[in-house]
């Protein structure tokens, strides 16, 4: 449905959609009554109004103009909306637009057209005109699993406070888990005096097959009468009016192929990376939308295996509402993509099966993702200098300097200013000889401690003799990098272009088994956020061991 569609499009910024649309509060009025016409344009303004074309019989006039923002997932919209009012002076079925509209960034839309049925006026004095209800299902015949409308409406003339509806239990059909009933109350000009209408949408999901006969709803409204009372207390009455019975046919699915997602209803999909480049052992982070008129509950996606990379389960979060009288799902799941080798990665295409009600049959979709980019290392660091870096303590003996800091590999700092302190906050009681002796004295430290300090490529035992004590992101990235140095120093590779895959292969069995349950634990702990049960750094330890002494 192009109502559906465009406003989940909305959440899914690549994927093409109609950007303006005509609609009206209602399809139905009498003679003499006024209604609101609206033209929508998403994302950029119309450079002037745009004209509702119409036949003789109804006039149009442009009335106001508005704007507002639209925030879904992933991206705020702006919406322009120009609304008029629509007069119907006979009797007939009139089609407005489509209409032509230009943008004030030079662009032309065209809005689908739309059609008002007007009715001959009734005597509004009549039970029949006063309080006319209606209610059923906008499907005569549905699939099993696929999301029915069921369609209410009350005009009420008078008064009114407030309408109210009561729905019985609708046998085999249940209210889908994300979203239930879009509802809206809204008024018709008319010469005898306002008609409150109170329309809505109940979305039901079919769960069983066969017809089923419903029960009538129950609409009740609530009128003031007389003047208010004391301290402004309104007063009210109470009346109600039943819709006629309802009644659905659901229809069985045919046999579904072993890949069926479950997903009943017609969808699009768009499949996206977070980056277009990414380094060798960088997490990114890999989004499936899925947008349509069926339900999504329950539906989570299992990224593929990927060859030059590992994937890892994210969440997927799950949108369901009414709009514009139709009843829209989305999902937005995300997986973590972690690239293991570098030159460029290319995931096959994604293959999810549906079936499509508008169609009556099972529905193979086919959504590309696109290319990533993958380099060695970032900036052409080391991936364990850059990823896994983690404090490592470098004992230099000699020059009778007091090592007391940790440093990074490669660094060198000034020491401690502590026993100085004293002096230089006196210097200006002291000579300047004696003042230039002590900053002299320091430099002349700072220069031999620079010349004792040298730059050390990290060891396994050194990252693992400094492990941070708290479990958590540092402690999982020293431990992965202490057993990637470990790995590359035993295949004789340099660790920053080594496919651990490739030098696995090259460790004995049983021990490149233990390498790779160890490595996948520290994965997930990683970029998962999966935990490992207990500390695994003794085991670790034991593996470094092992590929020291092999």
């Amino acid at each position: 449905m192009v109502t559906v569609v465009a406003a989940a499009l909305l959440a899914a910024p690549a994927m093409a959609a109609p950007r303006a649309q005509l609609g009206l509060t209602t399809d139905r009025i009498e003679v003499g009554q006024a209604i609101v016409a609206q033209v929508v344009v998403v994302g950029t303004p119309a450079r002037r109004p745009p004209t509702i074309p119409v036949n003789d019989g109804v006039t149009i006039a442009f009335s106001a103009k508005s704007e507002r923002i639209d925030l879904r997932p992933g991206r705020a919209t702006s919406i322009y909306s120009y609304q008029y009012a629509v007069r119907a002076n006979a009797e007939g079925t009139y089609t407005l637009g489509p209409v032509q509209i230009e943008t004030t960034d030079g662009k032309r839309l065209e809005t689908e057209a739309v059609t008002l049925r007007v009715t001959p006026s009734t005597d509004p004095s009549s039970d029949a005109a006063r309080f006319v209800v209606s209610g059923g299902f906008e499907e005569s015949e549905a699939w099993e699993g696929q999301v029915v409308h069921y369609v209410y409406d009350a005009r009420v003339r008078g008064r009114v406070v407030d309408v109210r509806w009561r729905f019985p239990v609708f046998e085999g059909l249940r209210e889908p888990q994300q979203g239930g009933r879009g509802d809206e109350q809204y008024q018709i000009m008319d010469p005898d005096g306002e008609i409150t209408v109170s329309h809505g949408v109940l979305p039901l999901v079919a769960t069983a097959t066969g017809r089923k006969e419903h029960p009538a709803s129950l609409a009740v409204a609530e009128l003031r009468t007389g003047r208010p009372g004391l301290f402004g207390m309104v007063r009210t009455t109470s009346e109600r009016m039943a819709t006629d019975p309802s009644s659905l046919v659901v229809r069985p699915l045919p046999v579904a192929p072993d890949n069926f997602t479950g997903l009943v209803g017609d969808f699009v999909f768009e499949s996206t990376l977070e980056t277009a480049r990414a380094a060798v052992g960088q997490s990114v982070t890999w989004t499936l939308r899925v947008a349509g008129d069926g339900t999504l509950e329950g539906f989570s996606w299992s990224a593929p295996e990927v060859d030059g990379a590992t994937v890892y389960g994210g969440e997927t979060q799950h949108i369901g509402r009414v709009e514009d009288g139709e009843y829209l799902g989305m999902a937005i799941a995300e997986n973590v993509l972690v690239p293991t080798q570098s030159g460029q990665l290319q995931v096959p295409p994604l293959e999810l099966v549906t079936f499509s009600p508008s169609r009556g049959a099972y529905q193979t979709h086919e959504i590309s993702v696109p290319p990533l980019m993958v380099t060695g290392s970032a900036d052409g660091q080391s991936v364990a200098v850059e990823s896994f870096a983690t404090e490592v303590e470098e004992i230099v003996e000699g020059d009778g300097i007091d090592f007391r800091d940790i440093y990074r590999w490669g660094l060198a700092t000034t020491p401690h200013l502590g026993p100085v302190l004293p002096l230089m906050a006196g210097a200006a009681a002291l000579p300047g000889a004696a003042v230039f002796g002590v900053l002299g004295a320091q430099w002349v430290a700072a220069r031999r401690r620079q010349r004792a300090t040298v730059e050390v490529a990290p060891t396994a035992s050194a990252i693992l003799a400094s492990l941070p004590a708290e479990r958590g992101e540092a402690r999982w990235a020293a431990l992965d990098a202490a057993l990637r140095i470990a790995l590359a120093d035993r295949v004789d590779q340099r660790v920053e272009t080594m496919d651990r895959e490739a030098a696995l292969a090259l460790v004995p069995d049983a021990l490149a088994a233990d390498l790779r349950e160890l490595f996948g634990v520290l994965d997930r702990a990683r970029f998962a956020a999966n935990e490992p049960e207990g500390d695994v750094a003794p085991r670790v330890r034991d593996a470094v061991a092992a590929l020291e002494a092999s």
